[in-house]
């Protein structure tokens, strides 16, 4: 991005066509940054200027985009609003995306097929809802271990979900095959819950 131009000129300078300049407002107002339309991108905070590279790359109208953690520096609420906001950018556009992220959750939104990846090698891959064993009947959450606590009849795991920390209780053999930083899947159907650790 050019430092010495303003928002919206950083956008009109990534048109293939200036007859496209209605588009400017359109996806400034996307990602919530139609009133810095006129501001030095310099005066723009980390996570702003993320979003407004993600809409530069959006103004070409490309047939592929290349998206490498796009939403990092983004807080929760804003990250869930973009990820929504660029399912429809895709549609609405007919974009191929590929996408880097380390975020399961973010993963399991945005993806129809997903690919993971160790050491350059290509360990699995196939449609979210295998790799991950969505059931639409059931709420799936994703969240990081990050502290374990003993028990006498079961274990008490300190799970990382969002910005939340949530306590859950685990079995003996969930509690012993669970390590600090492990990301796992929490399933709950009624009044029933089930967790498993997800491979990366």
């Amino acid at each position: 991005m050019f430092e010495n131009m303003s928002v919206g000129k950083n956008i009109e300078f990534a048109l293939e066509s200036k007859k496209d300049l209605n588009i400017v407002d359109e996806l400034l107002e996307l990602v919530y940054l139609k009133e810095y339309k006129n501001q030095k991108i310099s005066l723009l905070s980390g996570g702003q200027k993320q979003r407004l590279a993600l809409v530069r790359a959006l103004a070409r109208k490309p047939k592929l985009l290349l998206l490498d953690e796009p939403m990092s520096a983004l807080d929760l609420s804003l990250r869930a609003s973009l990820q929504d906001e660029l399912l429809l950018l895709q549609k609405k556009f007919n974009i191929a995306s590929i996408m880097v992220s380390h975020d399961i959750s973010e993963v399991a939104k945005l993806s129809d097929h997903v690919f993971f990846i160790n050491n350059g090698k290509i360990t699995k891959h196939g449609e979210p809802k295998a790799i991950f064993d969505i059931d639409a009947n059931n709420v799936n959450i994703f969240g990081t271990v990050i502290d374990k606590k003993p028990g006498d009849l079961f274990g008490i795991l300190k799970v990382l979900i969002g910005n939340s920390i949530v306590n859950i209780p685990a079995n003996t053999e969930q509690f012993l095959n669970l390590s600090i930083g492990d990301k796992i899947l929490i399933t709950t159907k009624a009044f029933n819950f089930s967790l498993k650790k997800v491979i990366v």
